[in-house]
């Protein structure tokens, strides 16, 4: 097939001159190689294909890029505005009636990076899909846990600030299992608004800097020359819906000497445009490859990366003006002007995407946006079950005194309400004999920092505010305990909870204090592990071990997932 392939395509030399070009051919790709990348909207696009198809795409490199799945998240700490045509921002995720009357500012993860609440993120890609992940919608989070990410932002640049881009990052740490291996960044260049080349000023490489993180550490050879011969157009309206006309007829594909051998394992690369900005549009680009590209494309002819560049239209008049004013302008849809699923893999444009990868690996073609919708669990009106109104109780004013068995007092809890069970428990230990906790992390981890810490610069909007051993202006990952347990002193916990203030030792008893520790001995306690995607590894088991550590003596612990983070079988 690919020898076919081969024959039938010549140097690109121009559309009108042209045969219509076959679609893109079935290659010897290299198991994880697969990876993508992207500067500013084409940024954004690389960072959604890399979260929605994880399973086939092992990395990313995002150019002044944002977080996944911030266009459309409202934050406590930002004002709304009044939802208007045009205002780009048609759907949006906790604002009131789903945003048909106030809505977020448009961009707003770029232009106000200080209001991101980026613990508040993960929570999307790990929960919106259920598990195992439904069809159309997320690959499997597990997938992204070793992949490699690189991230770029220059600090002159005004369209999306670093501290936007520094978001990107810290979701990707909260998401990856050692993000100071997997990630790399970039922030320290007087870099403008730029894919940053070795004719920036001040210079940087950064396609070389991109795949050389992605496909390291044997260094890569030096970029080459480029064979005017090896850059080919293939036809794009086979891998989408036909009443979608966003994409251009025709895509590109640069495909190096040693890719031509039906032999020999490639690598393989997608690159996503840009579309410049509301004040500076730039359409996209049209069929030859633009400074930028090109400086990929030599180093995929010295390293044998098969390079595919999609093209969008410039005008695309699928897209209403009234809610899609960037979409149609041809911008990818990383805004969710056109879908309410517009970064899920059901999606016109994603699913695009998914399919040409899908095609060039030689696998099946994904599931389309009316199928997935067919697979999605029912969630309207009439099948969900009546609600029965209750009569309104009478007021209690205070709780009742009752005769309550004072060795019975228990407190239970899951998740964030199993972290306060805990708490509760540890506190109040000589009035709680017990605690049940079904996904609850250790007492006191949350701010507590260890070695093996990533740390991230502290922002008005962070989730965690308070960092124990934090160097100034510097805090943890929201959740690191649940998400990356494998950093957890257990020692250094119980130290800590050794060194708190016995309350009624003190003449302020209120002031930070704890019941005496030698209560938990003979408290019971019951700890479970079920979310198993948000809860990694021994998140919860560390809290068994902390609670062993302070004395207690009868704790029972089920772990209710698998070594490689699914669930096991009921």
């Amino acid at each position: 097939a690919t020898l076919l392939w081969a024959s039938l395509l010549g140097p690109l030399r121009g559309v009108s001159s042209q045969p219509q070009p076959p679609p893109l051919p079935h290659l010897s790709i290299a198991s994880g190689s697969a990876t993508v990348s992207g500067f500013a909207n084409g940024g954004d696009m690389a960072i959604q294909v890399h979260t929605a198809f994880s399973s086939m795409v092992s990395g990313v490199c995002g150019f002044a890029a944002q977080p996944y799945h911030c266009s459309v998240q409202r934050f406590t700490q930002e004002p709304l505005v009044e939802q208007r045509n045009g205002s780009g921002v048609p759907r949006c995720l906790d604002c009131p009636d789903s945003g048909r009357q106030k809505t977020l500012p448009f961009e707003h993860c770029r232009t106000h990076p200080g209001v991101v609440d980026v613990g508040k993120l993960p929570d999307f890609p790990r929960r919106t899909c259920g598990e195992p992940p439904r069809p159309g919608c997320l690959d499997d989070v597990v997938h992204m846990y070793r992949s490699r990410v690189f991230l770029q932002s220059g600090l002159r640049d005004q369209q999306t600030p670093t501290a936007a881009v520094v978001n990107t990052a810290a979701l990707y740490a909260q998401l990856l299992t050692e993000p100071g291996e997997s990630m790399a960044t970039e922030f320290t260049l007087p870099l403008g608004h730029e894919l940053p080349t070795n004719n920036s000023s001040p210079p940087f490489d950064g396609p070389g800097a991109c795949l050389q993180h992605l496909y390291g550490p044997q260094k890569l050879v030096p970029p080459a020359g480029l064979n005017a011969e090896h850059l080919h157009q293939f036809i794009q309206y086979r891998y989408h819906e036909p009443d979608f006309i966003a994409f251009g007829e025709r895509g590109l594909l640069y495909m190096p000497t040693k890719c031509w051998d039906k032999h020999a394992e490639c690598r393989l690369h997608f690159l996503f445009h840009d579309c410049g900005s509301r004040e500076s549009p730039a359409h996209p680009p049209d069929l030859s490859l633009t400074a930028e590209e090109q400086e990929y494309a030599r180093y995929a002819e010295s390293n044998g990366i098969v390079l595919v560049i999609p093209r969008l239209k410039s005008i695309n008049v699928y897209a209403p003006q009234s809610s899609a004013p960037d979409v149609r302008r041809g911008c990818w849809d990383t805004f969710g002007q056109m879908q309410d699923d517009y970064d899920l893999q059901s999606s016109k444009y994603m699913s695009t995407i998914g399919n040409m990868l899908r095609g060039i690996l030689g696998l099946e073609q994904s599931v389309g946006a009316a199928e997935a919708l067919t697979q999605a669990p029912a969630t309207s009106p009439k099948s969900m079950p009546t609600a029965v109104a209750a009569a309104p109780p009478s007021p209690i004013p205070q709780l009742p005194r009752l005769r309550i068995d004072p060795t019975k007092i228990t407190s239970t809890g899951g998740s964030s309400g199993g972290d306060m069970a805990i708490q509760f428990h540890v506190g109040f230990s000589a009035l709680v004999s017990g605690v049940c906790g079904n996904d609850a992390q250790p007492f006191g981890c949350a701010a507590t920092r260890f070695k093996s810490d990533y740390l991230l610069p502290q922002s008005p909007a962070s989730s965690v505010p308070h960092c124990l051993g934090c160097p100034e202006n510097k805090t943890l990952l929201y959740d690191k305990c649940k998400s990356h347990a494998q950093w957890v002193e257990v020692p250094t916990l119980a130290e800590n909870a050794r060194k708190l203030p016995t309350c009624g030792q003190h003449s302020d008893s209120s002031a930070g204090c704890i019941d005496a520790l030698e209560h938990l001995k003979n408290s019971k306690v019951f700890l479970a592990r079920g979310e198993c995607r948000t809860y990694t590894g021994s998140a919860v088991a560390n809290s068994r071990d902390l609670y062993e550590s302070l004395g207690a003596k009868d704790v029972q612990y089920f772990d209710q997932c698998l070594p490689d983070g699914s669930h096991k079988p009921n």
